[in-house]
């Protein structure tokens, strides 16, 4: 059963005051209402950046895992993604802080060849976008598919997912009606749990109280492992993984969530 948010209050403000708190955060639909695809601009969300800025200023680390390209964490957040762990194309790319270079990246077999077939098929089906930027996993946006369309375009673009990619590849399929709807392809072995375990090993250190949003089953793999490190994971909305520890109904309250972490940041710890 999920908990009630005002059980792990207390721990969390003690985390933030110490520099203990770990945030791996998903995006869209957790912390950010839905953005366009990444063909189209991406404003900086300066209150958001302003928040994990002031949580990172006390010492506490920030990390992002999406299934967003590296440049559209860069591009929402300009004053801290430089000193984050950023996870992107749902644990496909990983780069590091400060240098920005890849720590990690595992590319889908045949990448380039599956991008160009779905590209000969989007004609077909108005609406429906290969997002660009992506190096590593491919995602088909079908948000924008007419109603009437959209699930004719969902089960084809999963087929033929399968049918070309499933021997190597993981195929994720979400369909949140009038919200979102994606397809995305992501390597064997890779997803936002495997990005997460890779980020503690670099993070998380003793007394370290990970916490995590997210609203998709994508999210389910990162959710485990915050929760098997005794952390505390929220699920947003409700689509989200069912192993969510904490149930929020919207990004305006795992907004809010944040933003009063943030205000605890800069209290002093008590002296012993």
């Amino acid at each position: 059963m999920p908990h009630r948010l005002e059980t792990h209050l207390p721990r969390l403000i003690d985390a933030v005051i110490n520099g203990k708190l770990l945030v791996v955060t998903d995006l869209d639909g957790a912390l950010v209402n839905r953005k366009p695809a990444i063909h189209d601009p991406v404003e900086p969300d300066f209150e958001l950046d302003a928040i994990f800025t002031q949580i990172q200023s006390a010492g506490n680390p920030v990390s992002i895992n999406t299934g967003r390209p590296d440049i559209f964490v860069r591009n929402l957040f300009p004053s801290s993604s430089p000193n984050m762990w950023v996870a992107t194309e749902t644990g496909a790319h990983i780069a590091e802080p400060v240098s920005l270079k890849a720590a990690f990246k595992k590319a889908v077999e045949g990448h380039g060849q599956l991008v160009k077939l779905f590209h000969t098929l989007v004609p077909d089906y108005p609406g429906v976008i290969v997002e660009d930027h992506k190096s590593c996993a491919i995602t088909l946006s079908l948000k924008n598919v007419d109603p009437a369309n959209i699930i004719r375009a969902y089960n084809h673009f999963q087929h033929i997912a399968r049918q070309e990619a499933g021997d190597v590849a993981n195929i994720i399929a979400v369909h949140k009606p009038g919200i979102d709807t994606y397809i995305e392809i992501v390597p064997h072995g890779i997803d936002k749990g495997s990005a997460t375990d890779f980020i503690f090993q670099k993070l998380l250190k003793s007394g370290s109280v990970p916490i995590c949003f997210g609203d998709t089953v994508a999210d389910q793999p990162m959710m485990a492992v915050v929760n098997d490190m005794n952390g505390v994971s929220f699920g947003v909305g409700d689509k989200a993984p069912d192993n969510a520890v904490v149930r929020l109904d919207s990004v305006e309250q795992s907004r809010a969530v944040m933003k009063l972490l943030a205000g605890q940041a800069n209290v002093s710890a008590p002296r012993p």
